[in-house]
């Protein structure tokens, strides 16, 4: 997490840089800095103290305005005052309160460091300073804290080890963020391999975090709610599964250590890895599946990446902590004499453990906390029934749910230090939302049956001004909405509720691709595959082709385009999925998807977040080299038309990573690329 930390300063830096050099006499900080022969480091220092994140928000919301002001033809460095409060106009019809602080405050920003007078005049006026300051009614959007059920859910699967290993890692980092009440982002700066075991206490470092720079120690309670003895907790058998990862992880890539404590897993569900940050939107579906896996019924639109941390700190609230416990297990800061008074404490973590064994004791008690609506202005959520006696051997793990995918306002899962602004739902108050009579309510797809296009369906309130349609079956009544975030229109025809998928929804393209040829060439190479990966280190490498392919076929392949992509899947998935019944399943074909909008690779990478896309062009990259060693193979396995397959597919790989290096940006893998060995002497013919 750090070198990414570093590259992106460095690439934000640069870009601050020309930001400068295009203002050029503009910008007031370059006049008083053109004299010196360290200018540059000058304007660089600047910005130096601003983590890569405040820069990005900056300057992607300068080059709208930069943007804005070249197609109407206006200096963006001193444009007249109404132009200013056109832009925020505009900019503030994407807000449910009808603001644009997020652009107002980048347009500051710029304007105060790169010393654009003029600009700085035009936002201090009135007349764009009104679009700072709400003027729509609104209830803020928090995230909710867990359920006590869900923890106990939690750590039930990790002692009894139920569900696959990736799970069960995964499931611990979030009990170190709800016991410890760190941020997602916080998480994402605890090196893994640095946590430290005492006697009752796990103890860590997050090295960056919202609020510093320079480090914030954070424990956790070893128990938990259902530790059975000192030695059989939650908290031991995560860190053996974290131990094994790392293990596997250094085996791999032997340079690469992992700074951070909640992965991407690797392709093996089993022998989990830590390849990589999980972004904060898969960190929300994480949460939202295991919660519905905990519980069937929970709702889950107000679970966020912010809940783990909120969760401790309200159950404290609701037993009676006091104030100073609760900013010691929140990690707020004193101010005044009181900040001393815990400078020189020298433990900023003892209270938080008290305040945990506390908590545990009080629910050990009889205490069952509840899950606080609207801040307490509205009737509180009580949770299902749990005990929390250590779980008997016989229990069954809860059958799982289908995962609940989020509207993309859910994904913003704000806290109280962040924007307010939002996206405003495009709904008519006079629209007539259909009542549907059903045997069952159990509806997972919405299908439209004028664009025969089948949404995703999701579970609202009634009062909900997305909701499409309510079903009733009986005792059962429940109301819809897309889970797609698909625009209004879609609403202008009959919204049909469905348990299924109809074949007759499925898209209807035309046959481009002879899938038995592409089958032929599979089962050619494949003795050869097969040989060449009975080598556990190449086996290894074997499942990052797979997992960057994978993707690729997933997201990007249709019968049209990268078909040749499902041949390297179906290599290396028969390779890898050793049961005979499954290998029918892994033939090219099931690899394409049949898709009405091709989406090209720049677009599918820059729509990832960054971690996650230098991770797929890194996956890529191995792929490459895979499928060049193999191009150089003697094998007497191998036949000319192999090797012409192979070297069709190695000039694939070098398209798609351009590309999706061009959507990744930045020089994560330059490195890597330029290691890789010049195979332009042709491929060996047998």
């Amino acid at each position: 997490m750090y070198a990414l930390h570093q590259q992106l300063r460095t690439q934000h830096q640069f870009d601050w840089l020309q930001l400068l050099k295009q203002a050029g006499s503009y910008s007031e900080l370059i006049k008083s800095t053109q004299d010196s022969p360290n200018q540059e480091a000058h304007l660089i220092k600047i910005v130096a103290i601003f983590a890569p994140s405040t820069l990005a928000a900056y300057l992607k919301s300068w080059s709208l305005w930069v943007e804005f002001c070249h197609c109407h033809q206006v200096c963006p460095y001193s444009p007249p005052t109404v132009f200013l409060a056109d832009f925020l106009q505009v900019s503030s019809k994407r807000s449910s309160l009808g603001v644009a602080t997020a652009q107002s405050r980048a347009l500051t920003w710029v304007a105060k460091y790169a010393g654009f007078q003029a600009l700085l005049s035009a936002i201090q006026a009135p007349i764009t300073r009104a679009y700072t300051i709400p003027s729509e009614i609104s209830v803020r959007k928090e995230a909710a804290p867990l359920p006590l059920s869900f923890v106990v859910y939690l750590e039930s699967c990790i002692l009894k080890e139920l569900g696959t290993a990736a799970d069960r890692l995964l499931m611990g980092s979030l009990l170190v963020l709800i016991w410890s009440s760190l941020r997602w982002s916080d998480a994402l700066w605890v090196t893994p391999s640095a946590l430290t075991e005492d006697v009752d206490v796990i103890r860590g470092i997050a090295a960056r975090t919202k609020t510093t720079s320079r480090g914030m120690p954070f424990a956790f309670v070893k128990s938990g709610l259902l530790a059975t003895s000192a030695q059989v907790t939650w908290s031991t058998k995560w860190l053996n599964l974290v131990r094994q990862a790392l293990q596997r992880t250094s085996e791999i890539f032997p340079d690469f250590t992992p700074d951070f404590l909640i992965p991407m897993c690797g392709p093996s569900v089993d022998h989990p890895m830590f390849t990589a940050p999980m972004p904060r939107a898969h960190g929300v579906l994480l949460l939202r599946r295991l919660l519905l896996e905990a519980n069937k019924d929970a709702s889950v639109l107000s679970i966020g990446v912010h809940s783990p941390k909120v969760t401790l700190l309200s159950w404290a609230r609701q037993i009676g902590a006091s104030e100073e416990a609760r900013m010691a297990q929140g990690h707020h800061r004193q101010s005044g004499a009181r900040s001393n008074v815990a400078l020189y404490g020298r433990d900023d973590v003892h209270p938080a453990v008290q305040l945990q064994h506390q908590i545990i004791q009080r629910i050990a008690s009889g205490f069952r906390p509840v899950i606080p609506l609207l801040r307490g202005g509205a009737k509180p959520v009580l949770d299902k029934p749990v005990s929390v006696a250590p779980p008997t051997e016989d229990a069954t793990p809860l059958a799982q749910t289908q995962l609940c995918l989020p509207h993309s306002d859910d994904l913003a899962d704000t806290d109280s230090g962040e924007s307010e602004t939002g996206l405003a739902p495009d709904v008519q108050d006079e629209m007539e939302v259909p009542v549907i009579q059903a045997a069952s309510a159990d509806c997972l797809f919405l299908l439209n049956t004028a664009s025969t296009i089948a949404h995703v369906a999701a579970v609202c309130d009634e009062s909900d001004p997305y909701r499409v349609v309510t079903v009733d079956a009986g005792e059962v009544r429940k109301s819809f909405k897309f889970a797609c975030n698909v625009r209004r229109a879609a609403w202008d025809a009959e919204i049909v509720p469905a348990e299924t998928f109809p074949a007759k929804f499925r898209c209807q393209l035309i046959t481009m691709t002879d899938f038995a040829k592409l089958e032929a060439m599979v089962d050619s190479a494949l003795p050869f595959v097969r040989d060449w990966a009975s080598d556990e280190h190449r086996r290894a490498h074997l499942e990052i082709c797979l997992a960057g392919c994978a993707a690729v076929a997933r997201h990007l392949a249709s019968r049209f385009h990268w078909t040749l992509i499902s041949v390297l899947c179906s290599l290396a998935a028969k390779v890898l999925i050793t049961q005979e019944e499954a290998q029918s399943d892994l033939a090219p074909s099931g690899w394409i998807t049949d898709r009405t909008h091709p989406c090209s690779v720049v677009t599918f990478t820059l729509s990832l977040p960054v971690e996650q896309a230098h991770l797929l062009v890194f996956q890529l990259s191995g792929a490459l080299s895979v499928v060049t060693e193999w191009g150089q193979s003697r094998s007497p396995l191998l036949t000319p038309e192999d090797h012409l397959v192979f070297r069709h597919l190695r000039s694939m790989l070098f398209d798609l990573i351009t590309a999706a290096r061009l959507g990744a940006g930045g020089r994560a893998t330059d490195q890597l690329m330029d290691e890789l060995p010049n195979f332009g002497q042709p491929a060996p013919q047998e």
